[in-house]
């Protein structure tokens, strides 16, 4: 390993469904891809003390099928986990006192990746098996005598919240972690049917977000907690922060 520490550390998994992988006995079978993005704890380059920041992926080269007593999926994450461990990778979680993440790429909302039936489900089963989160399932609707407008009101908020539990709400300052945006801030000037209207922090630039997109990977978003913006500028800079997916 390239780091003076010899330590990494990962925010989680991201996982991949592949519908058809490959043909087993002349048999189509599906299988399962398992990436983790990693990096060192260098905050920014300093060439003077030959502190440079390092980042990188380990993923399966091949999708991974099941076996007869096995899911594909299971087996990519432990291997994917058991060689991050021998390599030295940590996983942390985004948020203190939380677990790391097993993500989906895309959230299950890209076109050219889409899940199975059920993979929230899948997911969850298997965050909970390997000590990391998943996304929320929303349980099945039970009547509790709540009016239609009570109902209503709550599913709503649901949709307007992120899955990592956050209200999206208007004046909140998001943090646009894709590194090809350079720091983009965004303010929530509207939220509504799980779409925030934005403005740009810097100019007056408006756009639409999905509240799925806003949670902690590296397409993501990330709420900015308040004081840490002063003037425009970054009052700190923090030493960890969440790495590519």
């Amino acid at each position: 390993m390239i780091s003076k520490s010899g330590r990494y550390w990962s925010i989680g998994i991201t996982v991949t469904y592949i519908p058809l992988a490959g043909h087993l006995n002349n048999e189509p079978h599906s299988g399962w891809h398992a990436k983790l993005n990693y990096r060192d704890g260098i905050a920014n380059n300093d060439p003077a003390t030959g502190q440079i920041a390092i980042q990188g992926t380990l993923y399966t080269r091949y999708p991974v099928h099941s076996t007869k007593i096995r899911s594909g999926l299971s087996i990519a994450l432990d291997t994917l986990i058991a060689d991050a461990k021998r390599l030295g990778i940590e996983f942390r979680a985004a948020t203190p006192g939380t677990e790391p993440w097993l993500f989906y790429q895309g959230d299950g909302e890209d076109a050219d990746y889409p899940p199975p039936d059920g993979w929230r489900e899948t997911l969850a089963a298997e965050a909970v098996r390997v000590g990391f989160r998943s996304y929320t399932i929303a349980p099945d609707a039970v009547s509790t005598g709540t009016s239609a407008q009570e109902d209503d009101a709550q599913a709503r908020r649901e949709k307007n919240t992120t899955c990592e539990g956050i209200l999206v709400r208007p004046g909140q300052i998001w943090e646009n972690l894709d590194t090809r945006l350079n720091n983009r801030h965004v303010v929530v000037e509207s939220v509504a049917d799980g779409e925030a209207q934005v403005r740009d922090h810097y100019s007056t630039a408006r756009s639409t977000l999905s509240v799925s997109r806003m949670h902690t990977h590296p397409t993501g978003l990330r709420l900015v907690p308040p004081g840490e913006l002063k003037y425009g500028a970054r009052a700190t800079v923090p030493d960890e922060r969440a790495e590519s997916r």
